[in-house]
């Protein structure tokens, strides 16, 4: 049998409970709902600011709203299966690696277009 470079790796025991603490921190999100810390403090947005909210927005399948309130709350969902997958889902390194490669490239660009956003909603107010 050959195997191929896109084969999934086993699910072992430390998969399943980083599985269990992202869904119980899911849970949590949408029940509480909580604002930015951050922001309460000081007055001003931080580069995160609205990442909860973004990602409660994704949970809800509302990407409009999650755009809105950070464009990087579209990177966790994918940060968070690579740390279930522990930085190898596949069993090919060089696979793994172009990944890898891509998601740090497309959180970078989304930070880029957030500190854009906050730079433009700063001079506005």
């Amino acid at each position: 049998m050959v195997e191929t470079a896109m084969k999934l790796k086993k699910w072992t025991r430390d998969n399943v409970l980083i599985l269990l603490g992202l869904t119980v921190g899911v849970i949590v999100l949408y029940a509480l709902h909580p604002g930015c810390i951050y922001k309460k403090l000081f007055g001003i947005e931080c580069i995160g600011c609205g990442l909860s909210r973004g990602c409660y927005a994704l949970l809800r399948f509302d990407f409009a709203r999650a755009w809105h309130m950070n464009p990087i709350s579209f990177c966790i969902p994918f940060w968070c299966v690579w740390g279930v997958c522990k930085g190898q889902p596949f069993e090919s390194r060089r696979l793994n690696r172009i990944i890898l490669w891509l998601l740090t490239g497309c959180t970078a660009v989304l930070v880029i277009i957030r500190v854009i956003l906050m730079i433009i909603m700063y001079v506005i107010q």
